[in-house]
């Protein structure tokens, strides 16, 4: 069974990265990107490099939508914390980086359709909800519950008409209708403490989400998968450090780990750990403090907000890493 090597780093190097996280603009606790208090291990370097790498103009790039595709043409939506705005990046011409549009306060997760652009406003404790028009992208309307959300990320199943908010105040998912109307919440049945990202399966109707734990109570960090209904299907501990971002295929889950500098890589239906994407570094290829992935079906490959880097990274299906496998 494969297993995460690890092996001492430096004390300086983890620190330097923990204070650098929590100095990230200014956002980190906003952000909901603490440790929780976890020992951080490191990874064995990956020795596969990025395909592609996007330097810009990203300050404080947070969250990643899919690849999406219209007419022909391909982009990634990416939300920067920083700059507080909302990017479109093309995937083929990873040069090719627009700014859309300003956000009206911090944003954090994003998801689009092939109407709306549904961003996650940590100021407004909102999913702020924007269309396109003649005079360019506008905000179309403001989604609220009575409890301002911390909208961590966002995940949309257009053929259900349903979007996915993790929200990081009430540490569940809320699970809305197209339209705005929410109708119902999945808590894990206290098993989310302190949830990250989420990512959808719209085949299998299954719902991927990361959590963070709670050291105070000794609660590990975990990835967890359920369905539409909100049973739990999975339940993976232990491997990872700090998991924040999520995405998933037919059969994987991929996962960044903010500490471990690297996006690791499961079997989507008994969490066992097949290999990893990058290694912990600031090289091309290295990742530091990765917090969001997304993967394209089409092409294989794996895009990377690589968020103390300022840069979205690529990788080919080429560099993946392999777990050693142990008799």
């Amino acid at each position: 069974m494969g297993q995460v090597k690890t092996h001492g780093s430096p004390l300086w190097l983890l620190l330097l990265m923990m204070s650098a996280s929590l100095l990230c603009c200014g956002t980190a606790s906003a952000m909901g990107m603490s440790f929780g208090g976890q020992t951080p291990p490191t990874s064995e370097p990956a020795t596969g490099a990025a395909l592609k790498i996007t330097s810009g103009p990203f300050s404080s790039p947070v969250g990643i939508a899919p690849v999406f595709a219209r007419s022909g043409l391909s982009y990634l939506l990416v939300t920067d914390a920083g700059k507080r705005t909302v990017s479109k990046a093309d995937p083929q011409h990873p040069d090719n980086v627009e700014e859309l549009f300003k956000v009206d306060g911090l944003p954090l997760g994003i998801a689009q359709d092939r109407r709306f652009i549904y961003v996650g406003n940590r100021s407004e404790g909102s999913v702020d909800i924007y269309h396109g028009s003649r005079k360019g992208l506008r905000m179309a309307r403001r989604i609220k519950t009575d409890e301002p959300m911390q909208p961590n990320d966002i995940a949309i199943d257009a053929g259900a008409r349903q979007f996915f908010v993790v929200d990081g105040a009430a540490n569940d998912v809320k699970v809305f209708t197209l339209s705005g109307r929410l109708v119902r919440t999945i808590d894990g049945f206290g098993d989310l403490f302190d949830p990250k990202s989420v990512a959808i399966h719209a085949k299998s109707r299954s719902i991927a989400v990361t959590d963070a734990g709670d050291p105070k109570t000794g609660m590990p960090a975990s990835v967890q998968v359920y369905d539409y209904s909100g049973r739990q299907l999975l339940r993976k501990t232990g491997g990872f450090s700090a998991p924040r971002g999520v995405a998933v295929s037919a059969d994987r889950l991929f996962v960044a780990d903010a500490l471990l500098g690297q996006v690791l890589v499961f079997d989507r239906k008994t969490g066992e750990y097949l290999g990893a994407f990058g290694s912990f570094g600031t090289d091309p290829g290295q990742l530091l403090f990765p917090i969001d992935v997304a993967f394209d079906e089409k092409t294989e490959a794996l895009y990377v907000v690589n968020n103390r880097m300022g840069r979205l990274e690529t990788f080919a299906p080429t560099d993946f890493q392999p777990a050693e496998v142990t008799q």
